[in-house]
């Protein structure tokens, strides 16, 4: 697909909050969800996902961390009450579908 769909950087680091393993994200992505994109520090984050933990992107150098409260939309992986958004898009739910 070309640069353009790749991760900026294919950084493997740990959450700073939950310390598990997690895998980069393209830069656009927070570019598009953020509520203020203009607090990103880096090109290159990471996405967790694990569902109980309140960290949504991280920056591979450590420097900024977004949670659910910064980003525009809901991150399903994160909710655990409907609606559960399974496509921000097309706006599809779990209940939905």
């Amino acid at each position: 697909m070309g640069e353009c769909c790749e991760p900026q950087e294919n950084a493997k680091a740990f959450c700073p909050k939950c310390r598990r393993q997690r895998k980069a994200v393209q830069d656009i992505t927070l570019k598009s969800l953020l509520k203020d994109p203009d607090k990103m520090q880096d090109k290159a984050y990471l996405f967790c996902a694990t569902p109980g933990c309140d960290s949504v992107y991280f920056s591979s150098k450590g420097g900024a961390i977004f949670y659910k409260k910064d980003l525009k939309v809901r991150v399903g992986l994160k909710e655990p009450e409907d609606p559960i958004p399974l496509c921000y898009c097309f706006g599809w739910d779990c209940k939905r579908i």
